[in-house]
């Protein structure tokens, strides 16, 4: 039995008149009633309240997102479309596809479904769980566009081509982009042969230049130019984002003398709209105190989703730069092995699950949205060199020394911490937490990344260049990768500027 034929699609469509229907694929003989969303006052006032407590950073525990995704659930599937769904996901035997699609209701539409939660029921078995961490259950947005010739999802000619940007104005936030783009990097040296022919994926950076002085790269200008150039199937920004009730939402750029060059939701879409060779936009909203920075994200991913780009990922939250590293190199890794865009998603939610088990590292399964207007893999089976092994194929067995975390011998440096994991002169396995490296022919030094600013840095300097935190504990000469007040063996550590 082909993958294929192994995949239910359910679709739910919500109108703007609150009418609910589903449709099953394949499944000719299935039919169910109209349904009405149970949204009366005081539940929409609580969804509300806690989506606003949600963007503030301040909805912490499990019990709380439970409550938000079981307001959610009931608004939705407390009908015989939700039962329907719900024997279909109990079943087993099928990849379910549940495909959201609103119609003329924008602030539903903007509600984080994916923390949908299906309520404990005491007695009935199956019951307890968010959908979007259910291995068999693939949850995406749905858009309904009149195309009368709509682009397919899967390129049809290598390589691959993303481009990776990251501007960092001046008078913001520094962006903290490295370790996603670093992932990246392992990635083409995982697909691409050795001796540079036939690659599957090629990436074009727009980043900072690492010569002081030297002009910006991740300029609206030179963003067009690469655009208009390299023609990518895939975007991928890092980046603030800022929304206001008259200007809309809104992405800085940059300007020739660094300071921020604030683009529109609707010109940058207009800007993309004519280029076709697009597939797939990834849009992560870095941390940031501008106003709703996050719900600017989400407005572009929107905006770009009626496009007819077939796949457009918004970061609806806040997430963490070790997270979003992992959750970055699962997707992309899944990609190149030919998965479709949204079972790539889903597999990146579900590697989070697995690495995790911090509650307020769990929860970041439901900050990426997806918006597709087809489903689809950007590879076709044809097209790949190569399959690319992802972390349960290749599994962890090495231990980073710096922060305990686990990972594939083939690594360079952590997946968590960043820290060197070889000696990135001579290649040397890093077994301890160490200044040098520890071959003596070599004595090169080793480095970790600052766990409060990111910066990357040698063990050997002691304390952060940039936010002045301790990393070398000056009593006891342990060395600090993950954020603490303390080192391992209890002493105070000075917390920088």
């Amino acid at each position: 039995m082909t993958d294929a034929e192994r995949v239910q699609n359910f679709r739910v469509k919500i109108d703007e008149y609150g009418n609910i229907e589903a449709e099953q694929n394949p499944n000719p003989g299935f039919g169910l009633p109209r349904e009405k969303l149970k949204l009366e006052p005081m539940r929409q006032r609580t969804i509300e309240t806690l989506i606003k407590i949600l963007q503030d950073g301040r909805l912490l525990n499990r019990d709380e997102y439970e409550f938000l995704g079981e307001n959610l659930y009931m608004t939705l599937f407390d009908n015989e479309i939700g039962r329907a769904l719900f024997s279909l996901i109990q079943d087993g035997d099928s990849l379910v596809r549940l495909e959201l699609q609103f119609e003329g209701q924008e602030k539903l539409a903007a509600w984080p479904w994916e923390y949908l939660f299906c309520p404990t029921r005491p007695g009935l078995a199956g019951t307890g769980y968010f959908l979007a961490t259910q291995g068999r259950l693939v949850l995406t947005r749905h858009l309904r566009l009149n195309l009368t010739s709509p682009r397919p999802p899967t390129i049809d000619k290598l390589p691959l081509k993303v481009l990776f940007i990251a501007p960092s104005p001046r008078e913001l936030d520094p962006v903290q982009y490295l370790r996603v783009m670093e992932e990246l990097e392992t990635l083409l040296e995982a697909t691409n042969p050795k001796d540079g022919t036939d690659k599957l994926i090629n990436v074009y950076k727009l980043v900072e230049p690492d010569e002081p002085g030297a002009d910006p790269m991740a300029t609206w200008g030179n963003f067009i130019d690469y655009v208009e150039e390299f023609s990518p199937h895939v975007i991928h920004f890092i980046g603030h984002g800022k929304s206001t009730p008259l200007e809309g939402g809104s992405i800085a750029f940059m300007k020739k003398d660094r300071s921020a060059d604030w683009v529109s939701e609707q010109r940058f879409s207009e800007e993309l709209m004519p280029i076709r060779s697009l597939r797939l936009v990834f849009l992560q909203a870095c941390e940031s105190a501008l106003p709703d920075p996050y719900q600017a994200i989400s407005g572009v991913a929107m905006k770009l989703a009626h496009l007819d780009i077939p796949a457009v990922v918004g970061m609806q939250y806040k997430v963490k730069q070790e997270i979003a590293s992992l959750f970055a190199r699962t997707f992309y890794a899944a990609l190149a092995n030919k998965q479709s865009v949204d079972k790539a998603m889903q597999m990146a939610r579900r590697e989070t699950q697995k690495v995790y088990t911090d509650w307020a590292d769990l929860r970041a399964f439901g900050l990426p949205v997806l918006y597709q207007t087809m489903p689809g893999a950007l590879l076709a089976e044809a097209a790949s060199t190569g399959g690319v092994k992802t972390r349960t194929e290749d599994a962890d067995n090495f231990t980073c020394p710096w922060c305990a975390t686990k990972n594939s011998a083939d690594r360079a440096t952590c997946r968590n911490c960043s820290g060197d994991l070889k000696c990135p002169v001579c290649a040397t396995p890093v077994k301890e937490k160490a200044k040098r490296c520890a071959n003596p022919t070599c004595d090169a030094p080793l480095h970790i990344r600052c766990p409060w600013c990111d910066t990357k840095l040698e063990v050997r300097a002691g304390v952060c260049p940039n936010c002045q935190h301790t990393i070398v504990c000056t009593k006891c000469g342990d060395v600090v990768a993950v954020k603490s007040n303390t080192c391992q063996n209890g002493h105070a550590l000075n917390q920088g500027s």
